[in-house]
């Protein structure tokens, strides 16, 4: 697969098939690029809620389809927390990877963080 998320690969979204080998090929693609990504989510999320995280690793991509969102799932620690924070959800629209490389997903990822585009889960 191309470095440059093609816009005809979201084009048929309703294509099941098609959607999951999109997204199984991206979540593949982002564990190469797995040390960059997250320390750009661990500073982002320092920044927008003063939360140090020790890590935050790509788990899976999601896609929903009735708000035509894409949502990263990272898995992420932070030990100096009381809560039970085991994941946080990224959610892109669909129309904001258009044309997108993958190095450039990671500054689509931290726009979203900035925007509070997210949530943590336990």
């Amino acid at each position: 697969m191309s470095k440059t998320l093609l816009a005809k690969a979201f084009a048929n979204t309703t294509d099941t098939d098609a959607s999951y080998c999109f997204i199984s090929d991206l979540a593949a693609q982002l564990d190469n690029i797995s040390p960059r990504l997250s320390k750009s989510i661990i500073t982002a999320i320092e920044r927008a809620e003063g939360v140090r995280l020790t890590h935050a690793l790509i788990d899976k991509i999601t896609y929903n389809s009735l708000h035509n969102t894409l949502s990263f799932v990272f898995d992420i620690d932070n030990p100096l927390s009381d809560q039970d924070l085991e994941e946080l959800v990224i959610e892109v629209p669909r129309e904001a990877l258009k044309n997108v490389k993958l190095p450039q997903i990671k500054n689509v990822l931290t726009a979203q963080i900035f925007e509070g585009a997210y949530q943590f889960k336990s």
